[in-house]
């Protein structure tokens, strides 16, 4: 195929992810910050829906952040709180190297 979509193909299409911004991005926003807790409960809400993804953070802006994401990874999505347990449930921290970086 030469970058066009053959609609005739009868091949299984691709396997898609959904991948939540909302706990990283959503607090690219002006005036938007959330608390520690706040970041366990969406978490929590985009688990119970099913979101099979989360970028939980970027590491490397600090310590408040860092304790945010060890809350989000140590007991905020277990079946204590509704969600159902999936092994494939990936919680991902953005994070950049280099050496302007430090």
């Amino acid at each position: 195929m030469n970058g066009t979509i053959d609609s005739t193909s009868s091949a299984a299409p691709a396997s898609a992810v959904l991948n939540d911004t909302t706990l990283r991005d959503g607090e690219q926003s002006a005036g938007v910050a959330f608390t520690c807790d706040e970041k366990v409960a969406i978490a929590v809400d985009l688990a119970r829906a099913g979101v099979p993804e989360l970028e939980v953070g970027i590491p490397g802006m600090g310590a408040a952040e860092q304790e945010s994401i060890r809350a989000i990874s140590a007991g905020g999505l277990s079946a204590a709180d509704g969600v159902v347990p999936d092994a494939s449930r990936r919680l991902v921290g953005l994070s950049r190297f280099g050496r302007a970086n430090g």
